[in-house]
C-alpha cells in the first residue's frame, strides 16, 4: 500500500470526524510534498493542528476502515466521496504522488454548486414514481453558507426553494452543522413571519440540503433603496407618509417574528433589511437563521416550547472575542464578542439598526475598514436619524435610538416592546421612549376633540356661535346686568339679520316673511333673562339654551324649515360649547326637518349634514363621521361640481376626520388639493382658505414635516394680520401655532418671546382674557419651552398657575388639566 494512499486516507477521516478542518488538511499535505519521509500524522501534529490522543484515535479508524475493505487502500479511499472543493484544493498543489492519489477518492452523486448553476438539473430526496422528489430547476439566490435553487416538488407539483451548503463548506464539519442547525431552526419556528421548511435530507455523499417555502419578492433592503430613490414620494409629502409607514407596518412583522423567535428560546443574531423578504401579497419573511443560536431558555412569561434542536448538542460554541454578524447592524456586544451579553437585547439592538436604515436610506455604520467599524460599534459613535434627515418624526427618532442604546439595560426589553412603541406611533398615541411636550399632546387632543370654528359657522341664522362663546366667559365673571345687555345685543344682532330675510322673504310669499319674524322673536325671547336680579354667576348658557331647545318643538311644529335651522343654529353654539353629545342630538333632529320639507339633497340640508359630521368627530362618533362626510362630499360634488365652495369645506372636513381618526396619510394630499383649490377660487386669504391652510400645517407637524409646516403657519399669520389685524383672536392662534412649530423645530430661542407677546396680549383681551382655552393652551406652551431650557422656576411658576386657572372652568377629566399636572409633577419631582 503506497504511503501517500494511507496519508490521504488519515487525513481525510480526520477532516470529516471534525479533528481538522480543510485549511489545516491542505497545509499539512503542503508541508508533506516537501518532507514525505514524515507522515501527514508528523505533520499535523508538528504544525500543532492534532494531538498525540487524537492521532492514536484517527489511526484506529484508518484500520477499521481498511479492514472493512480487505486492506485495499484505493477501496478505502473509493468509499470516501469528498466535496469538490476540498479535492480542487488538495489537486492544486500538483504533487503528482497527491494526485495519482486523489484520482482513487469517490465522489459525491452529488452535483457540485457550479455545475447545478450551469443550469443542470439534478434530482434529491425520497423517491417518487417519477424519480426522486425534489428536481432542482435553476438558481436562485447565494448566501454566506449555501446556495439556494427553485425546484419541483414532484409530489405536491409545486415550485419550492431548495437549499445546499457551498462546496467550499461541504467538508468544514462546523459549517456543516451550522447548516444543519439553521435548518432545524427554521423547520422549528412556525410563524407566518418565518419561512416553513418541507423537509431536510442529504446528497449520497452526506452534504445536507432543505426543502422551503419559495419566496416569490425583494429583500426590505431593495424596499428600502426603492423608497429613497422615489422622486414621487420627495416631492408629495402625503405619498412618502403613505410609503413610509407601509415599510414600518413591514418592520413591525419581523419585530414579532423575532419576538416568537426569543419566546422559543432562539437568536437570530444576523438581523438586516436584507434578511428579510417582503412578498407581494403582504408577506414579511425572516429568513437566513445561519447564525441563530438556540439560548435553551424561552420567554418565562411565554406558553411557547423551547426549541432545542439536535444539531444543537454538542455544537461548536462562539469564541470569546470573535464578531458574529454583519458589523453595520450587530449590537456592541457582538462587536466585543462578549458571549456573557448574549440575549435578546443583540436582536432587540440589530432592530433598531435595521429601523434606523427604514428611516435614513443608510446602515447607520458604513466603513470599509471592518475593525475600524467594529469598534465605533462598540462604542455607539453613530449620527441620530434627525442628523441625516430632519424631517424624521422626533418619536420615531426616540423609538430607533432606544431599541439602539449602547447598555443592553437601556433597550426595549422585548422586540414585542419595541413593536407596541411602534404601533403606538402608528396610532398617533404617544410613544413610552419620547416624553411629548404638553403642547403636542394638546395638539394631539385637539386634533380629536376640536371646536368648530367660530368663523365657519357664525353666519348661520343669526349667528349664534360666537355671540355664545363670549357669553359662556362673561356669563361666568359678570353680573346679571351684563347677561342682560348681551340678550339685548343678541336681539338686535338677530334683527337686522331677520330684516335682510324679511326682505327677501316679500319677494316670496307672505308665510317666508311670517316665519323670518318668529325666529327673532323666540330668539329674543328665549335668551331674554328669567330674573333682572339673579347673579349673573348662576346663569349658564347652556342652560339657556336647553330651554331653547325644548320650546322650538312646540313652537314650530308646523313650519320644518325654520325649526331645521334653529335647532342647527342652537346645535353650532354647543359644539362652540364644547357640548357635543347635546349638539349631535340637535343637528340630528334638524337634519331630519330638513329632509323632510326640502329633501335630502337640498343645499341646506347637505349643511346641516355637514355639521352633524363635525358633531359626530368631535363626540367621538368617527365611525359615523366618515361615512357621512363623504356622502356629504360626494353629493356636493355632483351637485355644485369640484370648485364650488360648499364642495370644497366637505373636501377639507373630510381631510380633517381622517387626520382625527388617525389617518394622516390620507390627510395630507386631501388637504394639498383642498388648499390649492381654495386659493385660486376663493383667494388665499378667505377665511376657509385660511382654516384649510392651518389644518395643513397642523396635519405636517403630526407627520413630522416641520419646516414646511412652519412656513404655512407663518404665511397664515402673515394673511391673518393684514386682515384682522394683529389683536385677533384668529391672528393670535396662528402666532401660537408659529411659536409651537419654532420650539419643535429646536428654535426655542425665537418660540420663548413669541409665546410671551402672545400670551399678554390673549390675557388681556375681553374675547379671550386669561382662562380662555387657547390662552391656557399658549400659557402652558410657554412653561415648556422655559422647561426645554433649564429654567425650572419660571416653568413650575407658569404650570402651577395654568393648572390653577384649568381647575376652575376644565372638567377634572379634562387632558388638557391631566397634561399639565403631568407636567408640573415631573418639575416637582425632578
Amino acid at each position: 500500500m503506497a504511503a501517500a494512499d494511507r496519508d490521504l486516507l488519515f487525513g481525510l477521516l480526520a477532516l470529516q470526524n471534525g479533528l481538522i478542518d480543510q485549511g489545516q488538511l491542505v497545509a499539512a499535505f503542503q508541508a508533506w510534498t516537501r518532507d514525505k519521509a514524515r507522515s501527514l500524522a508528523e505533520h499535523l501534529i508538528d504544525r500543532g493542528d492534532l494531538d498525540a490522543e487524537a492521532r492514536s484515535g484517527v489511526e484506529a479508524m484508518v484500520a477499521l476502515h481498511l479492514k472493512q475493505h480487505a486492506s485495499d487502500a484505493e477501496k478505502s479511499l473509493a468509499s470516501l466521496p469528498v466535496g469538490r472543493s476540498t479535492r480542487e484544493r488538495l489537486e492544486a498543489l500538483k504533487d503528482p504522488d497527491l494526485t495519482a492519489t486523489i484520482a482513487h477518492v469517490g465522489s459525491g452523486s452529488g452535483p457540485s454548486e457550479a455545475d447545478a448553476e450551469a443550469t443542470t438539473t439534478f434530482a434529491v430526496g425520497s423517491t417518487t414514481a417519477d424519480g426522486q422528489r425534489f428536481r432542482v430547476l435553476r438558481p436562485h439566490a447565494r448566501g454566506g453558507l449555501g446556495a439556494v435553487f427553485v425546484a419541483l416538488d414532484g409530489e405536491l407539483n409545486r415550485e419550492v426553494a431548495l437549499k445546499r451548503i457551498l462546496d467550499h463548506h461541504a467538508d468544514d464539519p462546523t459549517s456543516r452543522q451550522r447548516f444543519l442547525l439553521e435548518a432545524e431552526i427554521t423547520g422549528g419556528l412556525e410563524h407566518p413571519g418565518i419561512v416553513p421548511v418541507y423537509g431536510l435530507g442529504a446528497h449520497a455523499d452526506g452534504r445536507p440540503y432543505y426543502a422551503m417555502r419559495l419566496i416569490r419578492g425583494d429583500s426590505l433592503k431593495d424596499a428600502i433603496e426603492r423608497f429613497y430613490s422615489d422622486g414621487r414620494a420627495e416631492a408629495d409629502a402625503g405619498v412618502r407618509s403613505l410609503a413610509l409607514r407601509k415599510l414600518l407596518r413591514r418592520f413591525l412583522d419581523v419585530c414579532n417574528a423575532i419576538g416568537y423567535a426569543h419566546s422559543r428560546g432562539v437568536l437570530h443574531r444576523d438581523i438586516k433589511p436584507g434578511n428579510v423578504v417582503v412578498g407581494k401579497h403582504g408577506e414579511t419573511l425572516v429568513v437566513d437563521w445561519g447564525l441563530a443560536k438556540p439560548t435553551g431558555r424561552s420567554d418565562p412569561s411565554s406558553c411557547e416550547r423551547t426549541l432545542m434542536p439536535f444539531s444543537a448538542s454538542g455544537s461548536a460554541e462562539t469564541l470569546p472575542g470573535s464578531a458574529l454578524g454583519t458589523p453595520a447592524y450587530m449590537s456592541p456586544e457582538q462587536a466585543a464578542g462578549d458571549l456573557d451579553q448574549f440575549g435578546p437585547a443583540i436582536d432587540v439592538y440589530s432592530l433598531g439598526a435595521t429601523l434606523y436604515c427604514l428611516l435614513t436610506g443608510k446602515a447607520p455604520f458604513e466603513g470599509d475598514d471592518p475593525g475600524a467599524v467594529l469598534r465605533r460599534v462598540q462604542q455607539g459613535d453613530f449620527p441620530p436619524p434627525r442628523q441625516l434627515d430632519p424631517s424624521t418624526d422626533k418619536a420615531l427618532e426616540a423609538v430607533c435610538l432606544k431599541a439602539m442604546a449602547l447598555n443592553p439595560a437601556d433597550r426595549y426589553p422585548t422586540a414585542r416592546a419595541l413593536a407596541e412603541d411602534l404601533d403606538r406611533w402608528l396610532a398617533d398615541e404617544p410613544v413610552t421612549a419620547w416624553r411629548e411636550s404638553i403642547s403636542l399632546r394638546a395638539r394631539r387632543w385637539a386634533r380629536r376633540n376640536r371646536t368648530v370654528a367660530a368663523a365657519a359657522t357664525v353666519a348661520l341664522v343669526v349667528g349664534l356661535v360666537g355671540l355664545a362663546a363670549v357669553a359662556a366667559v362673561q356669563a361666568r365673571a359678570n353680573g346679571q346686568l351684563r347677561l342682560a345687555n348681551w340678550a339685548t345685543n343678541l336681539a338686535l344682532v338677530a334683527t337686522r339679520k331677520a330684516q335682510a330675510e324679511t326682505a327677501a322673504a316679500l319677494d316670496q310669499s307672505e308665510e317666508s316673511r311670517e316665519q323670518a319674524e318668529a325666529a327673532v322673536d323666540f330668539l329674543v325671547e328665549a335668551f331674554r333673562s328669567p330674573d333682572p336680579w339673579l347673579d349673573g354667576r348662576q346663569v349658564k348658557i347652556a342652560d339657556v339654551l336647553d330651554r331653547a331647545a325644548e320650546r322650538l318643538d312646540k313652537e314650530f311644529a308646523g313650519s320644518q324649515v325654520t325649526r331645521g335651522k334653529l335647532l342647527d343654529a342652537l346645535g353650532l353654539t354647543f359644539q362652540g360649547l364644547g357640548l357635543y353629545v347635546k349638539a349631535v342630538d340637535l343637528h340630528s333632529k334638524a337634519r331630519d326637518a330638513c329632509v323632510s320639507a326640502l329633501g335630502p339633497q337640498d343645499p341646506y340640508t347637505l349643511l346641516v349634514c355637514n355639521n352633524l359630521a363635525h358633531a359626530y368627530i368631535f363626540a367621538g362618533r368617527l365611525d359615523e363621521a366618515i361615512p357621512l362626510t363623504e356622502t356629504t362630499l360626494a353629493v356636493r360634488e355632483e351637485k355644485f361640481g369640484p370648485e364650488h365652495e360648499d364642495t370644497l369645506v366637505s373636501r377639507a372636513n373630510l381631510a380633517l376626520a381622517y387626520q382625527m381618526t388617525g389617518r394622516t396619510a390620507e390627510s395630507i394630499p386631501l388637504f394639498r388639493g383642498t388648499l390649492k383649490t381654495m386659493e385660486s377660487t376663493l383667494g388665499p386669504d378667505h377665511d376657509g382658505t385660511l382654516a384649510v391652510r392651518n389644518d395643513l400645517a397642523n396635519a405636517l407637524m403630526v407627520a413630522g414635516i416641520t419646516e414646511e409646516a412652519a412656513r404655512l403657519f407663518r404665511l397664515t399669520l402673515e394673511l391673518r394680520e393684514a386682515k384682522r389685524g394683529p389683536d385677533h383672536p384668529d391672528t393670535l392662534v396662528s402666532r401660537a401655532n408659529l411659536a409651537w412649530a419654532y420650539q419643535e423645530t429646536g428654535r426655542t430661542a425665537e418660540a420663548i418671546p413669541l409665546y410671551e407677546e402672545t400670551l399678554e396680549t390673549m390675557e388681556a383681551k375681553p374675547d379671550l382674557g386669561p382662562d380662555h382655552h387657547y390662552t391656557l393652551w399658549c400659557r402652558s406652551s410657554l412653561a415648556t419651552a422655559f422647561a426645554s431650557v433649564r429654567n425650572w422656576e419660571t416653568a413650575e411658576r407658569l404650570f402651577q398657575e395654568t393648572v390653577d386657572r384649568r381647575r376652575s372652568v376644565d372638567k377634572p377629566d379634562s387632558p388638557f388639566l391631566a397634561g399639565d399636572l403631568a407636567e408640573l409633577g415631573r418639575l416637582l419631582l425632578r
